[in-house]
C-alpha cells in the first residue's frame, strides 16, 4: 500500500511538471509577443529579487513536510494541526515585517542593475511583485502540510488549477495593463490558490481552523532546529536568480535575461520533472526513518538508478532540440536561447543525478551535505559569473552559473553515495553504458551539425531533419534499456493494480 501511495504522488507530481510546463510554454511565448524580450526580462528580474526576503521563513515550510509526517506516523493529529497553525502564524508575521522592510532596499538594488528607460516600469511591478510573494510563501506552508500527509496528489491539482488560472489573468490583463497586468494576475493566482489550499486542508484535518488560533511554542523550537540548516539551505537558494539576472542584466542587457529567462525556466521545469517524483520520497523516508531505518538505503539505491536512466536522455535530447524548440516557441534561431539551454542541460544532468541523495537528506534530517553543495553554487556564481561575464558578457555568466550548479550538485551526488555505503562506480550504472554511448554520439552530431550550418541559421525543414535522427537514436537506446520493463511493471502492478492474469489449466 506504501509503495502504492508513493508511486501516485510521484505521478500526481509528474502530472504536475508536465501540465505546468505546457502552461509556461503557451504563457511564456504570448509575453514575448506582447511585452517583448526586455519586458520579460524585466519582471523576471523583480521577481528574482522579491525572493531576497525569503530569509524570514525560518525553513519553516520545510519542516512541515518533515514534522507532519513524522507526527502521523506517531499518530498524533492533534500535534500535526498545532504544528501547521504555529508555521502559517510566524511564516505569515515575519515575511509580512520582511517585505515591508526590504521594499526601500529592492527599490535602490533595481536602480542599480536596471537600465533608466526600463526602471520605472520595475519599480511599478516592485510592490505586486511582493504581494504576489508574501501569498505565495504563505500558501507554501499549507501545500507542505499535503506533502506531509503523503497526499502530493491534492497539491499537484491545486498547482495546476493556479497554473491554468494565471494563463488564463495573463491574457486578460496584459494587454490592457501592460507589464504591471503580470503582477496583478500573479496577486490574484496566489489569493485563490491561498484560500483554495487551506479549505482542501482542513477538509483532511477537520481540526485545522480557517483563522490559526494556537502557537506552539515546543513545536516551534521543534521546528527550527531543523529548519536552520533548511533555512540556510533557502537563503543561499534565493540568491542564485537575482545574483545571476542581476549580473546578465550588467554585462549583457535586458534583451538576454528575457532569452536567458525562457531558456532556464524550460531546462528547470525538465529538472522539475524529473525531480518531482523523488520529492514524494521526504514524507515517505521521513515516515520509514521512524519506524524502519534500515530500508532508507535500499529507497535511495532504486531511486539513483531511475534517475540515471531518466535524466540523461532527457536533457540530451533537449540539448539537441534547442535549435528546433527555439524556432517553434520564439520564432528564430536565438542563439542565446540555444547557447543558454545546452549548458544548463549539462548542468542540470549532474544536478538531476544528485537529486535522490539531496530528497533523502531532507528526509532523514541530516542537512549538513545539502548546505555545503549550496555553498559552492553561491560562490562559484558570484565569483565565477562576474570573472567570466567581464571576459565573455552574458554567455559567460551563463557559463558560471551552469558551472557553480553541476559543482555544487556534485558535492551532494558524491557525499550520498558515501553515506549509503555505494561504490563510486556505482554512479555510473553498468546497465546504462548503452544508454550513455548513445546520449554522447547525438550531441556530439548536433555540435558538428550546428558548427557545420554556420553562419546562416537552417530552415526549419533542415532543423527537423537533423535533430529528429538524434532523438530518436536516444529513444531506442532508452527503450531497449533493461529498466523500462521494471519501470512498467512498478506502473502496472502498484500503481494501476493491475496484474497478470493467473492460467486457468
Amino acid at each position: 500500500m506504501e509503495r502504492r501511495r508513493v508511486l501516485v504522488n510521484a505521478v500526481s507530481s509528474l502530472v504536475q511538471v508536465i501540465v505546468i510546463s505546457a502552461v509556461l510554454f503557451i504563457q511564456y511565448g504570448y509575453l514575448l509577443r506582447v511585452v517583448g524580450a526586455s519586458g520579460l526580462g524585466i519582471w523576471s528580474l523583480v521577481l528574482a529579487t522579491t525572493a531576497v526576503t525569503q530569509f524570514a521563513n525560518l525553513g519553516l515550510s520545510g519542516s512541515v513536510v518533515k514534522f507532519v509526517a513524522k507526527y502521523l506516523a506517531r499518530n498524533d493529529p492533534d500535534a500535526v494541526v498545532r504544528l501547521l497553525q504555529t508555521a502559517v502564524t510566524t511564516v505569515g508575521v515575519l515575511m509580512a515585517a520582511a517585505l515591508a522592510l526590504a521594499y526601500p532596499l529592492l527599490r535602490l538594488a533595481l536602480r542599480l542593475v536596471v537600465a533608466a528607460e526600463s526602471l520605472p516600469a520595475a519599480l511599478a511591478l516592485l510592490p505586486w511583485a511582493l504581494a504576489a510573494f508574501w501569498l505565495l510563501v504563505v500558501a507554501g506552508v499549507f501545500q507542505a502540510g499535503f506533502d506531509g500527509l503523503q497526499r502530493l496528489d491534492i497539491r499537484s491539482g491545486l498547482l495546476i488549477a493556479a497554473a491554468l488560472l494565471h494563463l488564463i489573468l495573463c491574457f486578460l490583463l496584459v494587454p490592457r495593463f501592460g507589464l504591471v497586468g503580470l503582477g496583478y494576475a500573479r496577486v490574484l493566482q496566489n489569493s485563490v490558490t491561498l484560500l483554495a489550499g487551506l479549505v482542501l486542508l482542513k477538509r483532511r484535518l477537520p481540526g485545522l481552523p480557517l483563522f490559526p488560533r494556537r502557537w506552539d511554542k515546543s513545536l516551534f523550537r521543534e521546528m527550527f532546529g531543523y529548519g536552520v540548516n533548511f533555512q540556510a539551505i533557502s537563503l543561499l537558494n534565493m540568491l542564485y536568480d537575482p545574483v545571476t539576472k542581476g549580473l546578465l542584466s550588467r554585462f549583457g542587457g535586458l534583451s538576454l535575461v528575457g532569452f536567458y529567462e525562457m531558456a532556464s525556466r524550460m531546462v528547470q521545469q525538465t529538472r522539475s520533472l524529473l525531480a518531482s517524483a523523488n520529492q514524494a520520497l521526504i514524507p515517505f523516508i521521513a515516515h520509514v526513518q521512524e519506524l524502519a531505518p534500515e530500508r532508507v538505503k535500499a529507497v535511495y539505491r532504486t531511486s539513483y538508478d531511475l534517475m540515471f536512466y531518466l535524466s540523461l536522455p532527457v536533457f540530451t535530447a533537449l540539448a539537441v532540440g534547442a535549435p528546433l524548440i527555439s524556432r517553434l516557441w520564439i520564432g528564430t534561431d536565438e542563439p542565446t536561447f540555444v547557447a543558454s539551454t545546452a549548458m544548463l542541460s549539462a548542468a542540470c544532468w549532474v544536478s538531476a543525478l544528485s537529486v535522490p541523495a539531496y530528497f533523502s537528506n531532507f528526509g532523514t534530517g541530516e542537512l549538513r551535505t545539502n548546505l555545503a553543495g549550496h555553498v559552492v553554487i553561491a560562490v562559484l556564481n558570484a565569483g565565477g559569473g562576474f570573472l567570466l561575464g567581464v571576459g565573455l558578457s552574458g554567455y559567460g555568466v551563463i557559463a558560471g552559473w551552469a558551472i557553480a550548479i553541476a559543482a555544487g550538485s556534485a558535492v551532494i551526488l558524491l557525499s550520498g553515495a558515501r553515506r549509503q555505503g555505494l561504490p563510486l562506480g556505482h554512479l555510473w550504472p553498468r546497465t546504462s553504458r548503452i544508454l550513455t554511448g548513445a546520449c554522447l554520439a547525438s550531441a556530439g552530431a548536433a555540435v558538428v551539425l550546428r558548427l557545420l550550418r554556420r553562419p546562416q541559421p537552417a530552415s526549419l525543414g533542415v532543423e527537423v531533419a537533423a535533430v529528429v535522427p538524434l532523438v530518436m537514436l536516444i529513444a531506442a537506446a532508452v527503450w531497449f534499456h533493461p529498466l523500462r520493463l521494471r519501470l512498467l511493471s512498478w506502473i502496472r502492478v502498484d500503481l494501476l493494480g493491475l496484474r497478470r492474469a493467473q492460467r486457468v489449466e
